[in-house]
């Protein structure tokens, strides 16, 4: 039995099975070691225990992965010594070196190497490194563009004449590369694109309503009139507790009118009262005579609150006449032609670029996924599940998957394939924190998790359940308040996707004994921001395909290459915290400073 005194909610997320679980888990809250703790109490369960290679284990990257058998090995280790005639923990001992526990990318790599006969791909194929993808792009590149001028088609020549100067096409190559690198994130590319350009297809009916960017243009714009609002309430709370401005009172009053109907029209999304905002503008304010030169101080500052969120207000006035305009809903249409050239462009340079890597038995980390979706549908009919699907979805008593934020929309496909939808049988687990999500350059999609989050029960007794762990028992109180702090300054909904609020804050897990004697070093908490120096990454400034193609590279590269970055990044703060220790150190002298040991319940 564990000897860990569990809280209520880790407790919630060790012991159910049989549902889907979504575990928004803290920074310092123990979701490692209630993961741990779940695949023991499942793979040991008196009533019915699975082996723990019926178990599909998934992380972000091959160090988690290594890290977490070799937790789980421990784990079984300290249960076995407890009970050392368990043979079903010896057997589990013996089955930890074949279970799946891998990055997803590892898995579907096993995937393809099981059932390459399924794929147009050579059975000795390998993984391309990252230098020989990069030369198959820019090869894959220039024999698209050079075969799109031969053929000279007017589309082609009008995409290229409204995106690229005179000197160079590269503003176009370039965004081919970033149109390919985002549609391989979705689940069938090819369909996409079509989809996405055929969003300016309109008719004689298009309105505003129906314009392309429509909800992307309506968030900014709320953005905005927030950022004002907020703002126009600091200048007006400046007003009144200046009285010597007191004029300048009904102005902001009036201007926080004009800007809450205007969010009011932005939230209904402008159907209505647009005219309003055509005939509304911020008054003129009056004029202070007479001033000292502390006056004139206090008043400038008024003025330049006022300024700031005018400013706000007339351009976003700017984008709502323009977007509604009879002229801009006339380039929608005008777009359409270029659009299906650009998706065109983007699927033909795919097809250029697959075909070199067959040439060359190869894949990359795009593909392991795409061909792992290909071998999990059914080859007539893509909406079902393919046999090896199916005889995944039977062998996985459960599907465990860690850092769930920083998942994309492929490997959410993978997951839905292989797991069970039926009430009584669902079996995914997935742990992971929104605060943390810090991997949407490549192409994750945080609103998976949030959109669980939003709609799973939180009272942990339903088929798809949320369990929250919030109290952090890695630091003390004075650090939980600063982060806090920080957090609900500048985490919102619209600056993060998340409102920092008190269900989102951390508490305190943890409680350390008072320590007032020499060497205590308690107080303020320090907040130390560390910049990275990229210019080695800049290196090369002079060839933008280049740039553009190591970006690309750096989004999918292998996890080899993510577990060194972040090792990198480890090293740099780990170089920074000693740092600071040894200034603490050098600066009390022989006044040694003091740290509390938890095997002891004392300070040393």
């Amino acid at each position: 039995m564990s000897s860990v005194k569990w809280t209520e909610d880790q407790q919630k997320a060790i012991d159910p099975r049989y549902r889907n679980t979504l575990v928004s888990a803290a920074a310092g809250s123990g979701k490692t070691a209630v993961l741990v703790e779940r695949i023991i109490k499942i793979i040991t369960d008196r009533d019915n225990p699975v082996d723990i290679d019926k178990l599909l284990i998934v992380t972000f990257t091959n160090a988690a992965a290594a890290e977490m058998r070799e937790r789980i090995g421990e784990a079984i280790n300290k249960r076995i010594k407890e009970e050392p005639n368990n043979r079903n923990l010896q057997t589990q001992l013996i089955l930890l070196n074949k279970a799946s526990i891998s990055t997803l990318h590892s898995f579907c790599l096993n995937l393809i190497k099981n059932n390459f006969h399924q794929l147009d791909i050579e059975p000795n194929f390998r993984v391309g490194d990252t230098t020989e993808i990069n030369l198959l792009k820019v090869e894959a590149l220039e024999e698209l563009m050079e075969g799109k001028y031969i053929e000279g088609k007017e589309e082609f020549i009008e995409l290229v004449e409204s995106y690229c100067d005179n000197k160079s096409d590269r503003a176009l190559a370039e965004m081919v590369l970033r149109l390919y690198n985002f549609s391989m994130s979705m689940g069938a590319p090819v369909a996409w694109l079509k989809s996405k350009s055929e969003i300016f297809n309109v008719g004689e009916d298009f309105s505003f309503e129906k314009l392309p960017f429509k909800d992307a243009l309506l968030k900014e714009l709320r953005e905005d009139i927030i950022n004002a609002l907020e703002i126009n309430n600091e200048g007006l709370d400046f007003v009144l507790n200046n009285p010597i401005i007191d004029k300048y009172k009904a102005a902001f009053e009036n201007d926080g009118e004009i800007l809450e109907r205007t969010l009011t029209i932005i939230e209904g999304e402008l159907k209505e009262d647009r005219q309003y905002i055509e005939e509304t503008g911020f008054g003129r304010i009056p004029t202070l005579t007479k001033l000292t030169e502390e006056e004139k101080v206090i008043q400038k500052k008024a003025k330049n609150l006022r300024d700031a969120a005018k400013e706000i207000y007339v351009e976003v006035k700017s984008k709502i006449l323009n977007a509604t305009s009879e002229e801009n809903i006339k380039i929608t249409k005008k777009l359409y032609p270029l659009m299906k050239e650009l998706t065109n462009l983007v699927i033909e340079f795919k097809d250029i670029f697959d075909k070199k890597k067959r040439e060359r038995g190869i894949i990359d980390f795009n593909d392991q996924e795409h061909f792992a979706l290909e071998i999990l549908r059914d080859k007539e009919d893509k909406n079902k599940l393919s046999s090896i699907a199916l005889e995944l979805k039977d062998k996985f008593e459960e599907i465990l998957v860690d850092e769930y934020q920083d998942s994309n929309s492929v490997q959410e496909e993978i997951i839905n394939l292989i797991c069970r939808t039926e009430k009584d049988t669902r079996n995914v687990f997935m742990v992971g924190d929104l605060k943390q999500s810090i991997y949407r350059f490549r192409m994750a999609k945080p609103e998976l998790f949030k959109n669980k989050k939003e709609t799973y029960t939180k009272n942990g007794d339903d088929y798809n359940a949320l369990i929250t762990l919030h109290k952090n028992f890695r630091s003390r109180r004075e650090v939980i308040d600063g982060i806090n702090y920080i957090f609900n300054a500048v985490m919102s909904e619209d600056v993060g996707e998340l409102a920092y609020d008190e269900s989102e804050e951390l508490k305190v897990g943890t409680s350390y004994k008072e320590f007032l004697g020499e060497g205590n070093i308690g107080g303020e908490v320090e907040f130390n921001l560390i910049n990275l120096d990229y210019e080695d990454v800049e290196a090369n400034e002079n060839n933008e395909i280049e740039e553009e193609l190591q970006e690309q590279s750096d989004i999918t590269s292998s996890e080899e290459e993510l577990d060194k970055e972040e090792l990198d990044s480890m090293q740099l703060e780990a170089r920074f915290v000693a740092k600071r220790i040894r200034e603490l150190m050098e600066h009390h002298g022989e006044n040694s400073l003091k740290v509390y040991d938890k095997n002891l319940d004392d300070y040393r």
